[in-house]
């Protein structure tokens, strides 16, 4: 847990516009690294402590980073989840669908992506 709060202090969105150069660097090469798919790929272990800090470090960073792929890694994990009165779930679903959130509202490239490509399934997901 603590390599994915490590994770998430150097995915971070720069609240003031500005990131130092150090730190950058760094989130650039987890980001050409993969990171979010291997955040992502995280989900699939039963410990939803895990669950919740992979979500937590997901939405710390911009929504430009978020693949396509990942879009629908992140619908495939709501359309997995079966019980949600188990355990932390309903807590995980939440941080999932805030996620969806962020990429619909997105106004560049990223949001408009999603939208076109998984709006509708996410939806349908989303309330079944």
């Amino acid at each position: 847990l603590a390599i994915i709060g490590l994770m998430a202090l150097f995915a971070e969105a720069p609240k003031n516009g500005e990131m130092d150069t150090y730190r950058e660097q760094v989130s650039e090469a987890m980001s050409k690294s993969n990171r979010e798919q291997i955040l992502l790929r995280l989900l699939l272990v039963p410990n939803d402590n895990l669950k919740l800090k992979v979500m937590e470090c997901i939405l710390r960073t911009t929504v430009d980073q978020i693949e396509p792929e990942e879009m629908g890694m992140i619908i495939k994990t709501i359309s997995d989840t079966r019980n949600i009165g188990e355990g932390r779930a309903e807590e995980v679903l939440a941080l999932l669908v805030q996620q969806l959130g962020r990429l619909v509202r997105d106004q560049d490239k990223t949001g408009m992506e999603f939208r076109r490509t998984y709006a509708q399934i996410a939806i349908a997901e989303v309330y079944e």
